[in-house]
């Protein structure tokens, strides 16, 4: 479907792991591409990780990686499938596994009071954590080579399949997954971008820099780029026009080891007129500094909102606004039509919609899913673990249409949570990142119903990675005058062969 409801997402944790293994296996295997996410116990000193020189930042992160770990990995596999046509609409199709492991690094870690505190208002469970989280040694190999079915194993066999990986804010991410999956970092940044070169065969595509230097908009941060591709593709869906399809396994609806993440559009639409007042209550309403940059320091204490179709309302407003200015100078005499193809569509979230979370949804199987869909949901139906929460936000709260036309939240809507699909959750957020990097592979190749046109149409942003504040990206290259560590040749000459028991 093109305007997706809910996502599953499955938890992976160590009671389940071997059950689930040969599914994340075979999503791997026949991605067309993967994208992952992190979550971390900490990202140390701030500061360094945003000096002005950029080996300086390689070594602040590498001493971060090396004294804090990954808490959870997310893995979403999207594998494109034959062009369709639904409701008249062409558009590419994609079927779509998402994973969220639960890690537990086994040496001693540093973790971070404000990192767990993010992590608890997004819904992470500590208690799960280290009571399932599923054990791995960080460094080079411990005794050689890499353990069957284990996460670094797991590591080893997304890398051997070739499949491009997609980041959002590539930097520290792949820092950590060297260091913590694959081997002991580099001391030099030479060095170890000489490594990811011949690791990450398939490229690595970062959606930050995808943003910021080619699909400009006025926000990068993940949850804003994604909602508004989902908006976007929604748009293209109602009209018609060629759109981004996804498919997802039909899992067993109850079962505890797959939670749904809300990603319901706003039912209630509303044509706005673009006038000074709405703007002026939208802007009264929204939360300015969580607007631009993705976050609050006030977190759920903030008296305005953080909610994100809001803020793109507001946005689109203005930029609508703006557009109509500057063609009303450049064209004089237009048509009522013509006027009425700036009025934005102003979506406001319906706070009945999604019941807080309590209702399951209904997802059709295909049969697209020869082993990932039935050969998961045989494996998961005879696995049992105690309930687990659904996702929720603690930062997002519905607002319902009185809320925003009277310009104020009531006590009840700045205290309520909900299961909408507001990131910071390894798997989702790995979800998200994928659909952004689907949606703008779509744009970008142009006519639907050609050969898939990665390695032609998406050369110019492969192995490019952003970095805050500066106006290039740093390129992912082995240079002339660098070598790559003896660590990463004796893992990488395994990793050439076939794998044993795969």
């Amino acid at each position: 479907m093109a305007d997706f409801e809910y996502v599953p997402v499955v938890d992976v944790h160590q009671d389940n792991f071997r059950d689930i293994w040969p599914t994340i296996i075979h999503s791997v295997k026949t991605a067309t591409f993967i994208s992952l996410d992190t979550e971390l116990s900490g990202l140390g000193d701030r500061k360094k990780l945003s000096a002005s020189s950029v080996d300086d930042r390689y070594k602040g992160a590498t001493e971060t990686a090396k004294t804090r770990s990954l808490v959870s990995l997310g893995i979403s596999c999207f594998t494109r499938l034959s062009p369709t046509t639904a409701n008249g609409c062409h558009g590419d199709r994609y079927r779509v596994n998402t994973f969220n492991l639960i890690l537990l690094c086994q040496q001693d870690y540093l973790v971070e009071p404000a990192s767990l505190k993010f992590l608890v208002n997004h819904g992470f469970d500590f208690n799960k954590q280290y009571s399932k989280g599923i054990p791995y040694d960080r460094g080079t190999d411990k005794d050689g080579r890499s353990s069957y079915q284990s996460v670094r194993q797991l590591f080893v066999e997304i890398l051997s399949s070739g499949r491009p990986l997609v980041f959002h804010n590539a930097f520290v991410d792949l820092i950590f997954l060297y260091e913590n999956l694959y081997a002991t970092l580099p001391s030099a940044m030479s060095t170890f971008l000489a490594d990811l070169t011949e690791m990450f065969v398939g490229g690595i595509l970062d959606t930050k820099y995808v943003t910021d230097f080619h699909y400009r908009i006025p926000a990068s941060y993940l949850e804003y780029v994604f909602r508004k591709s989902q908006r976007d593709n929604a748009k293209k869906w109602s009209r018609d026009e060629s759109a981004v399809h996804l498919q997802f396994p039909a899992y067993p609806k109850d079962h505890n080891h797959v939670h749904y993440s809300n990603c319901r559009l706003p039912e209630n639409l509303r044509t706005s007129p673009g006038n000074e007042t709405t703007e002026e209550k939208l802007t009264e309403i929204v939360c300015a500094n969580y607007s631009a940059h993705g976050w609050c320091k006030k977190t759920v204490y903030c008296p305005k909102s953080h909610d994100i179709d809001l803020i793109l309302d507001l946005d689109s407003l203005v930029s609508s606004k703006k557009t109509r200015k500057r063609r009303r100078r450049n064209r004089k005499g237009a048509t009522p039509d013509d006027m009425e193809s700036d009025i934005p569509v102003t979506n406001v979230v319906n706070s009945n919609s999604a019941q807080n979370g309590q209702d399951r949804p209904s997802i059709e199987k295909t049969d697209e899913f020869p082993v990932s869909g039935d050969d998961l949901v045989s494996s998961l139906s005879n696995l049992s673990s105690p309930s687990s929460k659904r996702q929720h936000s603690s930062e997002e709260s519905d607002m319902d249409m009185a809320n925003v036309e009277n310009g104020v939240k009531s006590e009840e809507d700045s205290t309520s949570k909900n299961s909408r699909c507001v990131g910071h959750r390894a798997g989702i957020d790995a979800f998200m990142t994928g659909f952004i990097m689907a949606t703008y592979f779509s744009r970008h190749c142009g006519e639907q119903g050609k050969d898939f046109c990665f390695q032609d149409s998406v050369q110019e942003f492969q192995n490019k990675i952003y970095l805050t504040g500066k106006d290039i990206p740093l390129i992912i290259s082995k240079s002339s005058f660098a070598k790559t560590s003896k660590d990463h040749r004796e893992k990488f000459s395994k990793l050439q062969k076939p794998m044993e028991n795969c």
